[in-house]
């Protein structure tokens, strides 16, 4: 996608759907840099310390990113300190001194006396934001719809709700992450719904008709599924398992229904 027509698409967003992507891509390069400079001094951050960048920084680094412009194309009105035009500025703060940078790549490799490998380290972190910023855009440009539907009660990682909500669209990895999530969902909601069938099943009619040799194969299931799940509650009701088993042998002996007796036998199995 041609560098003008990223600048476009931006321009065509809402205020809400810019302050929303703006606000994304400034926690994403706060994090890239804390993690860039955590890698260099050899740290591990917590979950905690990456979700308040700000209070982290502060703690462990003599620099500070306050912002990381791209303009995505080299733009006169985006100038480092010497006066060059740039496309992308980093605009830093020296906290022992106090004072405020903005730099180009070049400069901002001299002021901070960073070595050439540092500089790339946190280069590419902050880059791969850029790159998610143009994913996104072009993903606009070609009015990018969600692939499958989200269930009006199924939490959603604030980050995309945000997007969601505001008719951006997901990175593609976010969409992956997504879908796993939807998955898992779906997943815990069969488990709560069978949870809930076996919960209801009434062994004694089942067992009843199981010694009546009146007992249908959905029934058989239902039977056999409480007794997998439930069967330490039978002594509630002065049964014993094997007592049932006892009337599935004598089952067996009486059907011919293949489906029935595929249920008899997993009971006799428990």
């Amino acid at each position: 996608m041609d560098k003008n027509d990223l600048k476009k698409t931006y321009l065509s967003l809402t205020e809400e759907q810019k302050k929303v992507l703006d606000g994304y891509i400034k926690r994403g390069l706060k994090t890239k840099w804390l993690n860039s400079w955590a890698e260099k001094l050899g740290s591990v951050l917590t979950e905690e310390e990456l979700d308040n960048p700000d209070k982290t920084i502060e703690s462990l680094l003599e620099w500070q990113l306050i912002e990381y412009e791209d303009n995505i194309i080299v733009d006169g009105n985006l100038k480092c300190e010497c006066g060059r035009s740039l496309r992308r500025r980093y605009t830093i703060l020296h906290k022992p001194t106090g004072k405020i940078y903005k730099l180009g790549v070049i400069h901002f490799e001299q002021h901070t006396d960073m070595s050439p490998e540092m500089v790339r380290l946190i280069t590419k972190g902050l880059q791969k934001i850029d790159l998610e910023k143009e994913e996104l855009l072009e993903k606009v440009k070609n009015k990018w719809r969600l692939p499958f539907s989200i269930p009006f009660d199924m939490p959603v990682p604030n980050d995309m709700a945000d997007q969601l909500r505001v008719k951006l669209p997901l990175l593609n990895r976010q969409e992956k992450r997504l879908q796993v999530l939807l998955n898992e969902y779906k997943e815990e909601q069969e488990k709560e719904l069978e949870r809930k069938r076996i919960e209801n099943i009434n062994p004694i009619e089942l067992i009843r008709k199981l010694q009546s040799n009146n007992l249908s194969d959905r029934e058989a299931k239902d039977l056999y599924d409480y007794l997998r799940n439930k069967s330490s509650e039978l002594k509630g009701f002065g049964i014993s398992i094997g007592q049932i088993k006892q009337a599935t042998t004598r089952a067996l002996g009486h059907t011919r229904n293949t489906e029935l007796r595929r249920w008899l036998v997993e009971i006799e199995y428990l």
